[in-house]
C-alpha cells in the first residue's frame, strides 16, 4: 500500500490503535480507533489531502443530512452519559487484531491497545494527559483531555443511511443501520450491528473507499459496553517508567531514535520513503517516530502474526 494511502487510513481509522505494518494505522491515543482517528474520519483525511498538495481547487461536497436510526441513538446513550467503559477487538484488512480497552469519566480518561507487537494508550488523570507507547517505550504530554467517539460522531453528524454494505444473510442474524459519509476524494461507509434480542450494538464495520485502491475494512466486535469504569486506570504514573520525549534534548533525539529504529528493523530505505533520513532523526516527533516504527519496524512479527491469522481462519473453514 502506497504510504500516502497509508497516511490517510490512519487519519481515517476510529481507533488509533496499532493495526499492523501492511495498513500502517499507527497508535493513537486521543481516537477511538485509526490510528484508529478524528473529528469526523472523513473529513479529517480530505483535509490531510488538502494540506499534502492534493487538492482540486473545490469545496467538499455538501452532505445530506439523515435522523439518526433508532437503534445507533439508543447505543449512543451509554457514552452521551459521559462515563463509560467498553472492550472490543478490532481487525484489520490483512487479518491484524488488537485489543482496544478504555475507561472515561469527566476529565479522566484510559485506553490501552494492544496486538502482536506490543501496546500502547493514552491516560488523563485530573486533566493532565500523556500518550504513551510500550514497544519505543515513550511517552509524551497531550494537549487532549477527551477522547474522540466514532459512534457519538456517527450519529451527530446524521449521515444519510444506506445499505450498500448489508447483506441479507447478515440481516438474519443482526439488525443494522448503515451510514456514509461522502468526500472529495474518500467515501467511508459505517455499518452498525444490533442484537437482534437485546438491542445492544454488537460490532461496527467500517469501510473506506478510495478511487484506484483496495477498500480498506476495519471491523470492532465489542466484548463488553457499561456505564461502570475503573477508576484506578486514571493514573498518570504508569508512564514513570517511559523515557519522556518533553525532556529531550534534540540530540537526544536523533540518538534515540536512530536506535529505536535500529531495534525496529527500520532501514534508511524505509526513513527515506517516510521523507527523512538519519540526520533529520532529531527533529522528529513523537508522533512521528511511533508512526515510522508501526509502519515500517518489526516486519518478522507482523509476517508471522499474519501468517497465524491466515492458518487459524484456514483452520476455522
Amino acid at each position: 500500500m502506497d504510504i500516502k494511502i497509508k497516511a490517510a487510513a490512519a487519519l481515517l481509522s476510529l481507533a488509533l490503535v496499532l493495526c499492523g505494518c501492511a495498513s500502517a494505522s499507527e497508535p493513537s491515543s486521543a481516537t477511538e480507533t485509526s490510528a484508529a482517528e478524528d473529528t469526523s474520519s472523513s473529513q479529517t483525511a480530505d483535509e490531510s489531502a488538502d494540506e499534502s498538495g492534493d487538492t482540486s481547487g473545490s469545496e467538499l461536497p455538501e452532505q445530506q443530512t439523515e435522523p439518526t436510526g433508532p437503534l445507533l441513538t439508543k447505543a449512543c446513550e451509554v457514552f452521551r452519559s459521559g462515563t463509560y467503559s467498553f472492550e472490543c477487538d478490532m481487525t484489520d484488512s490483512e487479518g491484524n487484531v488488537t485489543h482496544i480497552i478504555r475507561h472515561v469519566a469527566p476529565n479522566n480518561f484510559y485506553q490501552l491497545q494492544s496486538n502482536a507487537l506490543g501496546s500502547s494508550g493514552s491516560v488523563c488523570q485530573n486533566g493532565v494527559a500523556y500518550d504513551f507507547d510500550n514497544v519505543c517505550r515513550l511517552c509524551a504530554s497531550s494537549n487532549n483531555t477527551t477522547l474522540d467517539n466514532t459512534i457519538l460522531e456517527v450519529a451527530d453528524m446524521q449521515l444519510p443511511h444506506t445499505t450498500n454494505h448489508i447483506s441479507k444473510v447478515d440481516l438474519q442474524e443482526y439488525d443494522i443501520e448503515e451510514y456514509t459519509y461522502t468526500g472529495e476524494t474518500y467515501i467511508t461507509a459505517f455499518d452498525f450491528y444490533f442484537s437482534k434480542d437485546s438491542g445492544e450494538l454488537v460490532k461496527y464495520v467500517t469501510t473506506y473507499s478510495v478511487e484506484g485502491s483496495d477498500d480498506i475494512v476495519e471491523t470492532r466486535e465489542f466484548t463488553s459496553i457499561s456505564s461502570q469504569v475503573d477508576d484506578t486506570l486514571f493514573n498518570i504514573g504508569i508512564v514513570s517508567n517511559l523515557t519522556k520525549f518533553d525532556d529531550l534534548t534534540q540530540d537526544d533525539c536523533k540518538e534515540l531514535f536512530s536506535q529505536i529504529c535500529d531495534n525496529a528493523g527500520v532501514t534508511d530505505s524505509d526513513l527515506a520513503a517516510y521523507g527523512t533520513d538519519r540526520e533529520k532523526l532529531g527533529r522528529l516527533d513523537y508522533s512521528d517516530i511511533v508512526k515510522i516504527v508501526y509502519t515500517y519496524g518489526y516486519k518478522d512479527t507482523y509476517e508471522r502474526s499474519g501468517a497465524e491469522a491466515s492458518e487459524a481462519d484456514g483452520g476455522a473453514r
